[in-house]
């Protein structure tokens, strides 16, 4: 994640101008951001380097969920050029 996201200014504004861009859950990881571009460049640059090492992002176990009512659904976030599923509510086990 650190290679991923260094060097660009992505994810929420936090404390010090840091910004939060992911939150890890044992094999999990959950990118934030406020926009649509910036969520696919994050989406893009993490699918990008995880491949170095022979991890991908599987599309039909990930999702978008918005969480504010200014984003955008209008589009897609794409992994190898395919969707990922906007849901309204997302549990996580």
């Amino acid at each position: 994640m650190k290679q991923a996201t260094s060097s660009i200014s992505i994810g929420l504004e936090w404390l010090n101008n840091e910004h939060l861009v992911d939150l890890d859950f044992t094999d999990d990881i959950a990118l934030i951001d406020m926009t649509q571009t910036r969520m696919q460049e994050i989406t893009h640059r993490v699918e990008k380097t995880a491949s170095h090492v022979g991890l991908y992002i599987n599309v039909a176990k990930t999702k978008v969920t918005p969480v504010s009512n200014e984003y955008n659904t209008s589009g897609d976030i794409l992994v190898e050029g395919n969707p990922i599923e906007y849901v309204e509510e997302f549990c996580y086990l």
